[in-house]
């Protein structure tokens, strides 16, 4: 569909799997940067070495990381540029960085946070 479509721009070819095709944001973008040779997620095990560079923060959210995992062996972690999601069905927790904090987001179903972090 692409080929056929004559474009050759990463953009301009997500915004046309996205609005005459159909397609999500991120499944138009990852076929855009595949069709021209830019595909981010090819090694996405570098995106938490990129998110925590600081050794000390790397070894910490490989902690976490590790404890997650642990908690079945159906938990995955699909891991993106600003954040790492962990999934079990659907995404229950994620790790990323926020200022000098490593931040662990939980999904608790039926808590009511009293104010945003």
């Amino acid at each position: 569909m692409v080929a056929e479509s004559g474009l050759a721009e990463k953009k301009a070819i997500a915004k046309y799997l996205k609005e005459v095709r159909g397609l999500g944001h991120f499944q138009a973008q990852k076929v855009a940067e595949r069709y021209v040779g830019e595909d981010a997620y090819r090694h996405p095990e570098i995106f938490a070495k990129d998110l925590f560079v600081n050794p000390e923060d790397y070894r910490t959210y490989e902690q976490l990381r590790d404890q997650l995992l642990a908690l079945g062996d159906d938990v995955r972690v699909q891991p993106c540029r600003t954040y790492q999601p962990f999934y079990r069905k659907t995404q229950f927790a994620l790790l990323t960085k926020r200022g000098d904090s490593i931040v662990l987001g939980l999904a608790l179903p039926g808590v009511e946070v009293a104010a945003p972090l």
